[in-house]
């Protein structure tokens, strides 16, 4: 992989390829109890149990982007989902630049092309350890997902009908990672939510988000300030919701 010049200051100077593995993430909290120094990236062609939110499985063959990486951020753990929220940037600015794609963001993870999936962030913390997984279905054929699914999952090549250099493309969302880390970390979270809310599909919408301790229906408002979506209720009360599914209602089904 051609990733010595990346021109990154913390993320990606150590980056470890793999051929196939159960879970880019599950390697990478493995390394990070072991002590592996921040900014360490697992790349792995393909993934055997990758997984989303939830342990979803996530179906990873080959032709898709599968990595983790390993943060150790200094600032209050509650800060820790905009993790999520910069990491969804980063794939969003790197498939706009480079396939000249619409792509935009669902809330918390999701990464839509004209309302399907095309990638997903899993975000697991340690501790004071973060460990960021990032899929994308970068070259990936459609035929690979079950007939259920593929109503609702795209694929860059899909989308473009050509074929991108899975290493360039590695490469450009590492370097648009780490600028937006190092934001981050100088307390820019407020521009990043911005940033985040700019891409977001989902804001506006009349959602239903199932959540474990039920379902809450409203107008998707706006994203707080620790990556929580704040939905106002058909009543007029304010709700927030930091982990759930949203799916988007229609007025005649409320």
């Amino acid at each position: 992989m051609d990733l010595n010049n990346i021109r990154t200051r913390i993320v990606g100077k150590r980056i470890l390829l793999l051929e196939e593995i159960d879970s880019t993430n599950d390697e990478a909290r493995r390394l990070a109890k072991l002590g592996e120094k921040e900014g360490t990236v697992v790349v792995a062609a393909s993934q055997i149990k990758g997984k989303g939110r939830f342990d979803r499985r996530w179906i990873s063959p080959t032709g898709g982007i599968y990595i983790s990486i390993i943060l150790k951020p200094y600032v209050n753990p509650s800060k820790f989902p905009i993790l999520t929220l910069l990491s969804a940037i980063s794939v969003v600015r790197t498939i706009r630049g480079l396939a000249n794609l619409d792509a935009s963001v669902k809330w918390p993870n999701d990464i839509e092309i004209s309302g399907k999936k095309v990638g997903g962030i899993l975000c697991e913390a340690v501790k004071n350890t973060v460990i960021i997984g990032i899929g994308i279905n970068l070259n990936t054929g459609l035929s690979v997902f079950p007939a259920s699914l593929r109503k609702h999952v795209t694929s860059v090549k899909f989308e473009t009908g050509s074929t991108l250099h899975r290493d360039k493309v590695i490469m450009i969302l590492l370097e648009e990672f780490d600028k937006l880390y190092r934001d981050f970390l100088h307390g820019r979270q407020d521009e990043i939510v911005s940033e985040w809310s700019s891409f977001c599909r989902t804001l506006g919408d009349k959602v239903k988000v199932e959540t474990t301790e039920g379902v809450i229906s409203g107008f998707a408002e706006k994203v707080g300030s620790r990556g929580e979506l704040i939905v106002r209720s058909y009543d007029g009360k304010i709700k927030k919701v930091f982990s759930g599914d949203v799916i988007k209602v229609n007025l005649e089904h409320l």
